[in-house]
């Protein structure tokens, strides 16, 4: 017993010193991260050694003072009252218009149109130091040129004769629109290659009845306003014949786009391309099963006939690449495909810009209202887009044409009439200088989609100082020495501080690193915050030598006070997967904003595919994601929540609380994440009762009881508390309730056994006792028989002496 006291005893001990020494080791991490943190939200500056360094983290300067005493204070920091202005190195973010004419809306001159101002803006930017400038759009009154491409394959046989038969319509609804419009044509089969097409020599003449041989891509009428001769050259194309059923569509495209001068689209013309199918398209990586592996160029391959040359020299085209060509070109495309191509176009119509995606009856004969609705959507809209690089960042906001609206974050506008102008403030921020010095020049345009019209912008990052140059440091009155005194001839003095060669290292680059090392407290000193001189060498990451530290792996930084894991996480993941981690920041991708490069830029997500407007003008996109305003819920804020009672309100939320707390209810778990991504649903160990603005709701599902409670948000969001366990019945089995009853019965036959043992005993012994007793009372009369015996014998028997029994 003593020895199980003992093991339990040493057993509990043992827990408490396990946990003593975590909360122990938890503390002392905690204290070693205090100084450092402090340090780095007091003065982020303070880590930077170098004036390159310094200038790319915003609101930093340095100090090039040779006489600045820097025991006391630091060359790069926010404050400038410890250092001469004469030496003080600033880079300033600043924005000139290098071209601004007006907008011209109305003009009988085409090449006198102008839709945006300003065309050309110059930035000096610095890192993570946002600019705004302001862009003007106005829309104009433009040519159209609209080039039908068409597939000729059998299946589209009557699509064609529909499309002869409504040519004059097709100019007819376009001059209502323009009065200087022009058509032109084109059509496309496939490659004249296995397996794509049959080579036997009968079928490569005629692969089909009535049918001509076949071939990649045809113009066939350069873009004209001669509607008669549009018809006959409709008329005149035969369908042709291939083997496989997805056509070589993105071949014809490409040709179509890039081909400016034999297709004939005017520099200063709205342009649309419509594209008929009723099958799907090669891609890129294709063209391998017949044999053809040079990837294509993108150029232009025409003969004088209009005949596409390369169709079985160069492989497809790959969707990005198509992508770029259609934007260099502002060309407006529309896919008008039948209704099982929809899918896999409205796929490939999201990756091209300006490209939408129509439903093409069998014969065509909806051709004239798919395309009417595609040009009052291109001509009557603004879809603002740019080609900067992934390290710059830009943003739009606007309120477009309403004046009444606050600005918000949108790169479109809709509904806009002719000379009407809308104003879109541009937000440019560049996110990290490049590895590449030749990068850190870059022109980039930011330019309406299907216009060739642009903003040209020239932006010259400040990724590092003037003085760091010695033709630079000249003009500046800066000192820059090579092999310099201050930097004990091993190094060259800039910018007020030493850079050493590759030999030497320190402060004064005066440890060498062939040479024995010296130590001493002053150099100790080096490897430390001045602030903050009480916390170990490099914070414990790394060694001091020789007043520098050498850090361990995967830390780095002045004092070792860096790493690129630390990084806070979404989804388990660091940065969300969209960023990188640099000394405990996330430095997110293009397109990515937040301490976690979690919430995207675009606010695409916040569009629905049938309205165009953010989040259907009934709330705000707020990280990607649509905050609906009161009395609206859905994705985009597209559903208005009915008027109804409390309990009626309750019933309508309880499935997405069902599903998303619980993982329960009817729906599944792509309709929960559809229909309820507006709710912001937490899940809480209580809920408070009679709060403020909030409503409980009670609801049972299957013997269970669910409680939460709803209220609106600042935001006029729905915001929802839920517990995070079902109150539920507990369920009696039937061992439940047989196991006790028959430990019961047990437990009586165990004691009526034994209360009957206690009693045949105490009877046992009783009966012996009284048998004692019965003994006891008769040994008088034995006696006196005895000696009577004894005196018979002795008279009778001549004194012979004979024992009596005991029995007698």
């Amino acid at each position: 017993m003593d020895s199980l006291r003992r093991q339990c005893f040493t057993s509990r001990m043992a827990s408490r010193i396990a946990v003593h020494l975590i909360y122990c080791f938890t503390l002392i991490v905690a204290l070693l991260c205090i100084p450092f943190c402090a340090v780095m939200k007091e003065d982020p500056c303070s880590l930077k050694q170098t004036c390159g360094a310094c200038i790319q983290e915003p609101k930093c300067f340095w100090c090039s003072d040779p006489l600045l005493n820097e025991t006391e204070q630091q060359r790069c920091s926010q404050r400038k009252d410890h250092c001469d202005k004469n030496y003080i190195i600033d880079q300033i973010t600043n924005y000139t218009e290098l071209r601004k004419k007006p907008l011209v809306s109305y003009t009988s001159n085409v090449s006198e149109v102008i839709q945006i101002t300003p065309q050309e803006v110059y930035l000096n930017m610095r890192v993570n130091d946002p600019i705004n400038i302001t862009l003007k759009y106005a829309r104009a009154e433009y040519p159209v040129d609209l080039y039908y491409l068409m597939d000729l394959s059998f299946s589209m046989k009557d699509d064609k004769d529909t499309l002869q038969t409504l040519g004059w319509n097709l100019e007819e609804l376009m001059r209502k629109f323009t009065s200087d419009f022009r058509l032109g044509f084109g059509s496309f089969v496939d490659k004249v290659s296995r397996p794509y097409t049959s080579t036997i020599p009968a079928k490569l003449e005629a692969p089909c009845k009535n049918c001509k041989s076949p071939y990649g891509f045809h113009n066939h009428m350069k873009l004209s306003d001669n509607v008669t001769q549009f018809l006959l050259e409709v008329s005149a194309a035969n369908v042709s014949g291939n083997v496989d059923e997805p056509e070589g569509g993105l071949d014809a495209l490409m040709q179509s786009v890039v081909c400016s001068e034999e297709i004939g689209w005017r520099r200063n013309a709205r342009k649309l391309l419509v594209f008929s199918t009723d099958t799907g398209f090669h891609i890129a990586g294709d063209g391998k099963l017949g044999g053809i592996i040079e990837p294509n160029d993108g150029k232009c391959h025409l003969d004088e006939g209009g005949m596409y040359t390369h169709s079985t020299l160069q492989d497809y085209p790959s969707i990005l690449h198509l992508k770029h060509r259609v934007r260099e070109n502002a060309i407006n495309i529309l896919f008008a495909v039948t209704k099982p191509q929809q899918e896999v176009y409205s796929l490939l119509s999201k990756n091209i810009d300006g490209a939408k995606v129509g439903h093409l009856t069998a014969n065509s004969s909806n051709i004239l209202e798919l395309v009417e609705e595609q040009y009052k959507k291109v001509s009557s809209s603004v879809d603002m887009q740019h080609d900067a690089p992934e390290y710059i960042q830009v943003t739009f906001y606007t309120s477009c044409q309403s004046s009444s609206e606050a600005v918000r974050q949108s790169n479109k506008c809709n509904e806009l009439k002719i000379g009407q102008e809308v104003e879109f403030q541009v937000e440019i921020v560049v996110r990290s200088c490049p590895a590449d010095p030749s990068d850190w020049n870059q022109t980039f345009r930011i330019f309406p989609v299907g216009s060739q019209e642009a903003v040209l912008v020239y932006l010259e990052m400040s990724c590092e100082c003037s003085c760091e140059h010695h033709e630079h440091s000249l003009l500046f009155f800066q000192e820059y020495i090579e092999d310099a005194p201050q930097c004990s001839g091993n190094g060259t003095y800039m910018c007020g501080v030493c850079a050493c060669n590759s030999m030497h290292f320190g402060k004064k680059c005066q440890c060498s690193s062939s040479e024995p090392l010296s130590t001493g407290t002053e150099l100790h000193r080096d490897c430390k915050p001045r602030k903050d001189q009480n916390v170990s060498d490099c914070y414990g990451h790394g060694t001091c030598t020789c007043g520098v530290c050498q850090c361990t792996e995967m830390f780095y930084g002045k004092y070792c006070e860096c790493d690129d894991f630390s990084c806070k996480q979404e989804d388990s993941e660091l940065c969300a997967g969209h960023g990188s981690c640099k000394c405990g920041i996330c430095q997110c991708e293009a397109g990515w904003i937040g301490d976690t490069c979690s919430c995207p830029v675009s606010t695409e997500n916040c569009r629905s595919a049938e309205e165009s407007k953010l989040c259907s003008d009934h709330g705000r996109c707020i990280c990607g994601t649509c905050q609906c305003s009161e009395k609206y819920m859905g994705k985009y804020c597209e559903e208005q929540i009915p008027t109804v009672d409390q309990s009626t309100l309750c019933e309508s939320l309880f499935p997405c609380v069902l599903c998303q707390v619980h993982k329960r209810g009817s729906l599944t778990s792509e309709q929960c994440a559809e229909k309820c991504t507006n709710l912001t649903i937490k899940k809480v160990d209580a809920v408070e009762e009679n709060i403020t603005g909030g409503t409980d709701c009670e609801q049972d599902y299957d013997e269970c009881q669910l409680k939460y409670q709803y209220l609106y948000s600042e935001t006029s969001a729905i915001e929802i508390k839920a517990l995070h366990e079902l109150k539920c019945p507990i369920q009696m089995s039937y061992y439940t309730y047989a196991v006790p009853v028959v430990v019961v019965f047990i437990i009586i036959g165990v004691v009526l056994a034994l209360w009957k043992w206690l009693t045949l005993k105490k009877e046992k012994l009783e009966f012996r006792r009284f048998i004692n007793e019965q003994e006891m009372s008769n040994w008088g009369v034995r006696l006196l028989l005895y000696y009577l015996i004894l005196l018979r014998n002795t008279v009778h028997q001549n004194n012979v002496f004979i024992t009596p029994p005991l029995s007698v």
